[in-house]
């Protein structure tokens, strides 16, 4: 019986499929790749990929590098000497707008983590706190610790006294927008009201028990290792003031992709499978991050991994997500939100074509030509509203192939804002306080 036309565009059609899958799946030509990495908990997908051998199992010879700066990480990155890296989710978009360095046209199509990082205030502050308002029992809301932190702020600036210094660990780290943003949203400007200072995370408690700053930002472990020395009272995670939210990335250099394209997908491949074992083995991962040659700190420091950030605010288990609700895929919208960020704090000057901006630097296609080769769900829009879900949702707009759900987790501001990307113009001429020094005027032509 001759096969109908139907049936040979059916059997073409799987073959075809086939074919993709083995040649995305045929062992790169790049023998090694250099990975650079800073010894944060937000690298544990990386260092655990690396540990249970999901790099070999595609083929990749991975070289993990211990970097002491997202700053040096990037210069590498340009240079060559890395093929990839542990960044922030803002260092591809500003490396490639020219932000803080020459322009560099650095992308990710993988997030290697959600959370993950706390707001500290020196325990010499914190008394001051209390007096200004903080609760001294009970769970404190992030909204409570930062009125009271104004309350200070006030004080402190009515009888002529210093300006209180917060460390980051780079003015354009994801961490150092997060902060401003807090401070804004109870009248504090961070420009003027306070000092920020950037610093290396490793260098934090250092710099913590001299006395050097206020309070800081701070990346797992090391917040956790700066509140059980004393050196500081965690106020809130990163979950608490924007649950769900983007952290640290992959961050690799345009020409990587356009030049190993099979070695990049074989990277995210076993990223992937990492992000999988990690999110539901996680006491067993603390135990290989805990390791000298990876983040060399005790099991019991790491406790984030498992139950969450101990701050005023109350630990979560998904103060640090690595997989579950589409952790690992780079959304547009939230690239935006921190593009619309550094326009607010006059880190950039000139027009921005947001859509265009965030579409040349993350890259979701590359990340569902992955989940396609390992059949998993994948977003199939790449836009959604910040803020709109107060619990975990389904995605109505799901691949096809998959024929699985995909339920994603809360996305609230701790103030209640909602973002709409679509109208990225409209909120940021809404903001009651920002250094605005783009031409606005303009991209609302673009628009």
């Amino acid at each position: 019986m001759p096969l109908s036309r139907a049936g040979l565009s059916w059997g073409y059609q799987e073959m075809k499929n086939t074919l993709v899958r083995l040649l995305g799946r045929a062992a790169p030509k790049l023998p090694t790749l250099d990975i650079g990495y800073l010894p944060t908990l937000d690298a544990a997908v990386l260092l655990s990929a690396q540990a249970r051998g999901y790099f070999k199992a595609e083929g990749l010879d991975v070289n993990l590098r211990r970097q002491t700066s997202w700053q040096r990480s990037r210069e590498l990155l340009a240079s060559g000497e890395l093929h990839a890296a542990h960044t922030p989710g803002t260092v591809p978009l500003c490396a490639t707008l020219g932000i803080g360095s020459d322009p560099l046209p650095l992308r990710t199509a993988f997030v290697l983590s959600l959370g993950g990082s706390a707001f500290g205030l020196h325990t010499r502050c914190v008394e001051q706190l209390h007096a200004a308002g903080l609760p001294r029992k009970g769970k404190v809301k992030p909204a409570q610790s930062l009125a009271a932190l104004a309350s200070l702020i006030q004080q402190q600036r009515d009888r002529g006294a210093p300006r209180l210094r917060l460390a980051v660990t780079d003015r354009y780290s994801n961490g150092s927008y997060d902060l401003r943003y807090c401070l804004a949203s109870v009248g504090i400007d961070p420009e003027t009201d306070v000092e920020l200072v950037p610093i290396t995370p490793s260098r934090v408690l250092k710099s913590l028990r001299a006395g050097n700053y206020d309070g800081a930002w701070l990346d797992e472990p090391w917040g956790s290792l700066a509140a059980s020395e004393g050196l500081v009272e965690l106020m809130f995670s990163k979950h608490a003031y924007w649950q769900h939210s983007l952290s640290k990335v992959l961050t690799v250099h345009e020409r990587f992709i356009r030049r190993q394209p099979r070695a990049h997908r074989a990277l995210l491949r076993a990223l992937s499978k990492a992000a999988h074992w990690l999110e539901n083995h996680r006491a067993e991962g603390a135990e290989i991050l805990a390791g000298k040659e990876y983040l060399n700190q005790p099991v019991a420091e790491l406790g984030a991994c498992v139950k969450g950030i101990p701050s005023l605010a109350g630990a979560h288990p998904h103060d640090v997500v690595f997989y579950q609700g589409a952790a690992n895929f780079p959304w547009y919208s939230q690239a935006v939100w921190y593009l619309g960020q550094m326009i607010r704090w006059g880190d950039f000057s000139q027009v921005l074509d947001f859509k265009q901006a965030a579409q040349d630097v993350y890259l979701p296609k590359i990340y569902r030509e992955m989940a396609r080769e390992l059949e998993l769900p994948y977003p199939s829009v790449g836009y959604k509203n910040e803020g709109e879900h107060d619990a975990e949702w389904e995605l109505d707009e799901v691949s096809h192939e998959s024929h699985h759900q995909l339920r994603l987790g809360s996305d609230q501001f701790f103030d209640g804002r909602i973002y709409k990307p679509r109208q990225t113009m409209k909120y940021l001429n809404g903001l009651d306080i920002s250094h605005i020094s783009a031409p606005l005027d303009a991209m609302w032509a673009i628009r």
